[in-house]
């Protein structure tokens, strides 16, 4: 593959280190190149593309900030062209939805390899503030005492619940977004009843992370629900914070990015009818049984609310009766009292759909997430191998 001539943005990669990462890229784009955040030491490998261009032999198209990779929970990694324009779009758009005032400080309790903690990074600098680093984001304590030093925090649905578990106080924060994942509505209405500014983001690396807050688009978004069942469908998202592309994608290939502007993510949603965005799940990780489509991060959610389970994933098994089956991966909290398959059941079925309880149970010590709190395909593939071992 030829060397791309030097008109082209050079690809440049940079530690997560949050002390040093600002004047980084900062400098790096003064050069007129992009910037990767993949430590060398990572033991995850990167996407191919993304080697190539480190490596000088894929170009960039002109006007890259950033690429990232995506976590590659729902498959191989993929590495997403973000351009100066979109950044500051997102940026921007999320500034004024936030009502976030020069001289604010944010709070960084996000892996910087991932779009949501490079957007606090974003967020600080349009603010012309340093971010507060906290120090250990897994622990509530810590992530509510940044409160004493910055006005915003962005989480992850998992921190925010531990906070809520632990009793401490996230209300001295002007806003706390929270997004990467679903947040069970219960938990939503439990932090905002406590008196936490709570926003709720969706969104996703190929719009430059959150671009509908609360179920409402930001400024210059557009959403799309193409129905295929009933009153829901694949949602898709415009604007001007969408990514370039795919690095290394075909030029032909339009099945993400469409010629007309809209990315096609791979979630189901619905309008509410207050007209706000409602998703549902993932297109590809609807579970079929008997005849029933159980979307299996509700499910997940819910039994993550059970006092006996510490975390849960859910997944599918073929069934010779109901054609698929719901699995329920546990840990439990007390390791010698796990929960039983019919204490489960009932805890599910009592909000859900009969169909929703899990059919079969498999405890284990530990499921490993990503530091948004997901799932990727090899820890997917290794919680399956735990029902045959």
């Amino acid at each position: 593959m030829p060397t791309p001539p030097r008109s082209a943005p050079r690809l440049v990669r940079l530690a997560d280190d949050p002390a040093t990462l600002p004047a980084e890229i900062a400098r790096v784009w003064a050069a007129g190149d992009a910037a990767v955040v993949a430590p060398a030491e990572s033991t995850s490998a990167l996407p191919e593309p993304l080697e190539q261009a480190l490596a000088g032999q894929l170009p960039l198209p002109n006007g890259t900030a950033l690429v990232v990779p995506t976590s590659g929970s729902t498959g191989t990694p993929r590495a997403v062209v973000l351009s100066h324009e979109a950044l500051a779009a997102s940026t921007a758009a999320s500034i004024a939805a936030l009502g976030c005032v020069p001289g604010e400080r944010w709070a960084l309790a996000l892996p910087l390899r991932h779009v949501a903690g490079l957007q606090v990074l974003a967020r600080a600098r349009a603010l012309g503030t340093p971010v507060h680093v906290v120090a250990d984001a897994g622990d509530p304590r810590a992530i509510a005492a940044a409160a004493t030093h910055a006005e915003h925090i962005a989480l992850v649905p998992t921190q925010l619940v531990r906070c809520l578990d632990a009793g401490v106080d996230l209300r001295r924060f002007r806003s706390v977004l929270v997004g990467g994942g679903p947040l069970a509505p219960e938990r939503a209405n439990e932090a905002r009843a406590a008196g936490v500014r709570l926003v709720q983001s969706y969104g996703m690396t190929e719009t430059c992370g959150g671009c509908v807050y609360d179920g409402r688009p930001l400024d210059g978004v557009e959403i799309d629900v193409q129905h295929v069942d009933g009153d829901s469908g694949r949602v898709r998202l415009r604007g001007p914070m969408r990514a370039t592309g795919y690095l290394g994608a075909p030029p032909n290939d339009t099945t993400s990015f469409t010629p007309d502007g809209w990315f096609v993510t791979d979630d189901v949603g619905r309008f509410a009818a207050d007209g706000s965005l409602e998703v549902l799940g993932r297109v590809d990780a609807v579970i079929n049984t008997g005849g029933v489509k159980v979307d299996p991060t509700i499910v997940e959610t819910l039994l993550r609310d059970h006092p006996a389970v510490l975390d849960a994933a859910v997944l599918a098994a073929p069934d010779t009766e109901w054609g698929e089956r719901v699995v329920a991966i546990v840990v439990p909290r007390d390791p010698t009292a796990p929960p039983t398959l019919d204490v489960l059941r009932a805890h599910v079925s009592a909000t859900l759909p009969p169909a929703h309880a899990p059919r079969e149970l498999v405890i284990t010590e530990r499921i490993v997430r990503d530091g948004l709190g997901k799932l990727s395909a090899a820890e997917r593939d290794r919680l399956h191998a735990l029902r045959t071992s």
